[in-house]
């Protein structure tokens, strides 16, 4: 028997939209996709999974996007980004792209009452920003910035949380980065 390792983000993926994955507890009963996704909350923010900026939630929603546009979407830890981003899998084909999740909060108030700060959604130094880039064009993946607009927490009925509903209300924009290389860009 082979052993499968999925992340928080494809197995929601798989039991909700693909509806492919039979969610079990460890002593082996159903899980409810009601009762997963709660559990995704509090795993990512333990004392406030109910909040418009959970960490699980942003990212869900990147992964959602690229997914749902026909990408499969492994984890980028390996170079220092969110996710990667390939054709047909890694068995297939290298990445061709790197993903950073750039959190955009609409309400500043809501950045300002986070508990626990999101990654990269303050100011990004162009030191951390010029590393970043040039360690993927080594490696030939593109860098994309998915900018996650977080809507304000004001404007969400409370019961939304409750399911994958929520989703609706936020938006993903990209931006491509590529590194110029002078003597290569000549032709």
């Amino acid at each position: 028997m082979e052993h499968l390792q999925l992340s928080l983000q494809e197995a929601l993926f798989l039991a909700w939209v693909v509806g492919c994955l039979d969610l079990r507890s460890a002593s082996g009963g159903p899980i409810t996709l009601q009762a997963f996704w709660a559990q995704c909350f509090e795993v990512s923010s333990p004392f406030l999974p109910k909040r418009i900026d959970n960490p699980f939630l942003v990212h869900y929603v990147a992964y959602h996007h690229f997914r749902s546009l026909g990408w499969v979407v492994k984890s980028g830890i390996k170079f220092c980004v969110d996710f990667l981003l390939y054709k047909r899998g890694p068995v297939f084909h290298h990445a061709e792209f790197a993903v950073m999740i750039v959190p955009v909060y609409e309400d500043e108030a809501d950045c300002a009452s986070s508990p626990n700060p999101l990654p990269n959604s303050g100011p990004i130094s162009w030191q951390w920003f010029t590393t970043v880039n040039r360690a993927n064009a080594q490696v030939m993946k593109t860098l994309v910035l998915a900018h996650v607009i977080i809507p304000p927490s004001r404007d969400i009925e409370p019961s939304l949380y409750d399911s994958p509903e929520i989703l609706s209300k936020f938006k993903v924009k990209e931006v491509l980065i590529r590194r110029f290389v002078a003597s290569r860009m000549r032709d």
